[in-house]
This record gives C-alpha cells, sequence and structure tokens, in this order.
C-alpha cells in the first residue's frame, strides 16, 4: 500500500526535500518521502519525486544547484528495483547514478527501506553506513 497516494497524470513540481539541500554535489533520491526524510535527519541531501514519471522536468533543476552524483534508493522490493531502474535510464545521461546498496543482512528483506534502516541502525551506525557507502562508490 502506497504510503502516498498521487493521482496519475498529476505531475509535480517541486522535489520534497530540496528547500533543505546542503551545498553537496551528491544527493539521495529516494522513492519514499520517509526515506527521504532519513537522510535529511542524518544531514544528507535527501530528495524524494513523487514518482518516476516526473522526473524529467526537474532535472534542470538538479542541475542548477549544481549536483553531480546521484543515488538512487529504492526500496528493497520489486517496486523499489523498478523505481531504480526507470529513474537510472532517466537520470544517467545528465549525472553520475548509482544505486543505494543495503546491507548484506537485508538483502532478502524485500520490505526494507531506508527508513526501516535508520530505525534499525540507530542514527550514529546509520551515518556510519551511508558515510562508507559513499567512500567506496563515489569514484566518479
Amino acid at each position: 500500500v502506497p504510503k502516498i497516494l498521487r493521482p496519475r497524470g498529476n505531475n509535480t513540481i517541486e522535489l520534497f526535500g530540496f528547500e533543505n539541500f546542503i551545498d553537496s554535489d551528491t544527493v539521495f533520491i529516494t522513492e519514499g518521502i520517509f526515506s527521504a526524510l532519513s537522510f535529511i535527519e542524518c544531514g544528507y541531501n535527501g530528495i524524494f519525486n513523487f514518482g518516476v514519471g516526473s522526473i524529467k522536468p526537474k532535472i534542470k533543476k538538479l542541475m542548477l544547484k549544481v549536483v553531480r552524483n546521484i543515488i538512487l534508493c529504492g526500496d528493497n522490493d520489486s517496486a523499489g528495483k523498478n523505481f531504480n531502474k526507470e529513474s537510472y535510464q532517466t537520470l544517467k545521461k545528465h549525472f553520475n547514478v548509482t544505486f543505494f546498496q543495503y546491507p548484506y543482512e537485508y538483502k532478502d528483506n524485500n520490505k526494507f527501506d531506508s527508513n526501516d534502516l535508520l530505525k534499525s541502525y540507530g542514527k550514529d551506525k546509520f551515518k556510519n553506513y551511508v558515510d562508507k557507502f559513499l567512500d567506496k562508490n563515489l569514484i566518479f
């Protein structure tokens, strides 16, 4: 069951979390609003786009913020994998794009997202995990 419903064809013009953007060339784009809030709470640029279909008009907005690196954070289920795949196809022409990797112990849990990771790990361990992920994966 989706946590936020948006009528089909109703494209939003905003990116949730964009108003809290900190000075960085890296952003986490999440499938859900609570996942974006998890990254924001821990001091990262986390945004929620309100669906894959409405990202194209927002590419320029991201480029104006000097975003170079995008980490796609779909949930660990089939819808999340589809979100990652479709978003990647749209964004790869303009940005360095990679996928957030959930810890190995959660790889088979298909009901898991970054908000669940924050709740499970706690803020300090979550930040440590994300920082290590960034160190290993931002070799663009």
